[in-house]
């Protein structure tokens, strides 16, 4: 991982690899050029991503062009790519686009998405799959 979040949390529960690189701390996590290379030396069973936005048309996107990279080397580097985004996400835009709609095996996201556009993402060729929480 990239998250320093994510360190954290799932530190506690498994075996972590954090890729390395220059720290952002308001994102909190790590990005650059570093990360990408340490990044593409491994093969990934599964890639787990966010997106800040996901729109029918550009497909899932960033807020910046560092993360925009480390997702499209995952997504590269993986069998297969899920993308994990919350409702509210959905049918916006953001600076840049990183994958296609189809581009990754799964979307994963709550129950606020609506039926419509739930229905759209489906006709889209996307699997799309809500969540219901613990």
């Amino acid at each position: 991982t990239n998250s320093l979040t994510y360190v954290e949390t799932l530190g506690k529960r498994c075996k972590v690899i954090l890729v390395g690189g220059e720290i952002r701390v308001g994102r909190r996590d790590v990005c650059g050029p570093i990360t990408e290379k340490n990044l593409m030396m491994f093969h990934l069973n599964k890639a787990f991503l966010g997106a800040d936005a996901v729109h029918i048309e550009a497909g899932f996107m960033a807020t910046d062009e560092l993360t925009a990279k480390i997702n499209e080397i995952a997504i590269e580097q993986s069998d297969k790519s899920y993308v994990l985004v919350d409702s509210e996400k959905f049918n916006k835009s953001s600076f840049l686009s990183y994958a296609c709609l189809n581009g990754v095996d799964t979307i994963f996201t709550d129950l606020g998405v609506s039926d419509e556009t739930f229905e759209a993402y489906t006709n889209a060729k996307s699997r799309i799959v809500r969540i219901t929480p613990n």
